[in-house]
């Protein structure tokens, strides 16, 4: 429910602007980028200090409220600065994360290739509970690099190349970072990794994948003019997430099958 109306709101926004020429949208869209920019240097810095200074036990409540506090920003820049597209991409990955417990979960339990472990917060699967909402601050960053990329003249599918580059990069990192504080760790001798045990090869394909797709299927609901129901947008972030987590699977075999 709240989805959808975070959706009319969205298509609200639309019809009650004015239509855009190409130079005002192009401009739009320059101060978007801007307000993602120091949004999320503003979210660094402010993530860095909280879990810097946290006591452990209190660590997951922390992490829990800058995740809130993320998707709060988000809602309230995107209404304040009229950037419609953040709400339509923020619904639509709210989504994908709800879908997102399940790889995280069947790496945890299935393959036993990770491990979250009890920050007093509840689990699901195994995985601790704010872990599928996280997936959404890679997520946004990268549609919107693929976002720009399009806007300056690239086709479609360098963009979404763009967008699964950027998704990398930031998924890739985030391995190395969180796994230090950590949020999850690797089990040992469970598959390949590199950067002393905190990068799993087999995840970075689909990662990479993951970004793309994101962009491409963000960039098809885009394209409807009447719209996309709630249902439609819920199997689409469905198969975005069976898509990365076969890949996560074929990519696991392909390189550490023996393990398995």
């Amino acid at each position: 429910m709240a989805m959808s109306q975070l959706s009319s709101v969205a298509a609200v926004y639309d019809r009650c602007s004015p239509p855009a020429t190409n130079q005002s949208k192009h401009h739009s869209n320059i101060k978007s980028e801007q307000d993602a920019i120091l949004l999320h240097i503003l979210f660094t810095v402010t993530a860095t200090v909280a879990l810097i200074t946290s006591p452990q036990e209190d660590l997951g409540l922390r992490i829990w409220s800058l995740v809130i506090g993320w998707y709060t920003s988000v809602l309230f820049i995107a209404l304040q600065r009229n950037h419609t597209h953040w709400l339509e991409i923020l619904s639509f990955l709210f989504l994908l994360c709800v879908c997102f417990i399940f790889p995280d979960g069947f790496l945890t339990q299935g393959l036993k290739t990770i491990s979250f472990p009890d920050m007093n917060v509840g689990q699901i699967y195994g995985v601790t509970s704010f872990m599928p909402l996280m997936w959404a601050i890679p997520l946004f960053i990268s549609t919107l690099v693929g976002n720009g990329m399009k806007d300056r003249g690239y086709d479609m599918y360098q963009s979404a190349l763009g967008a699964g580059l950027m998704g990398l990069i930031l998924m890739g990192g985030s391995e190395v970072i969180l796994t230090r504080i950590p949020i999850w760790h690797a089990l040992d001798n469970s598959c390949t990794s590199i950067i002393g045990g905190h990068v799993a090869i087999y995840v970075l394909f689909p990662e990479f994948c993951l970004g793309g797709c994101t962009f491409l299927g963000l960039e098809y609901i885009g394209s409807q003019q009447e719209g996309v129901p709630l249902i439609g947008r819920f199997a689409a972030a469905f198969m975005i997430m069976c898509m990365y987590l076969g890949n996560l699977i074929v990519c696991f075999m392909i390189l550490d099958g023996e393990k398995f």
